[in-house]
């Protein structure tokens, strides 16, 4: 993969679960982040975000880092849902939106 998608929804999810309210999203190691997307629909699919055209090619696994770096129990909670990777279809920039 040449991008992995995180969505916040499941940042905001292992937050309140794992009470781990200070975990940051740049600690998952994802590059983009997204809102209202489910990720795992997107495997094997074509899809644009914010005009880049991107393919789905497989789930992004945890690793044991992500206890270190998110908190104890991350690596285990966030698997099936730690993100996608994808494929970069077209180039254009990606702008922070609230």
């Amino acid at each position: 993969g040449q991008i992995t998608f995180f969505a916040m929804e499941v940042l905001e999810a292992l937050r309140h679960e794992l009470e781990l309210p200070n975990a940051q999203p740049q600690a998952t190691r994802r590059n983009a982040f997204v809102r209202g997307l489910d990720l795992s629909a997107l495997i094997g699919q074509q899809f644009e975000v914010q005009g880049v055209r991107f393919e789905g090619v497989e789930e992004s696994k945890p690793c044991h880092w992500m206890n270190a770096a998110l908190g104890p129990g991350a690596e285990e909670w966030l698997r099936g849902r730690a993100g996608l990777r994808c494929r970069i279809l077209t180039d254009g920039i990606l702008a922070r939106r609230n």
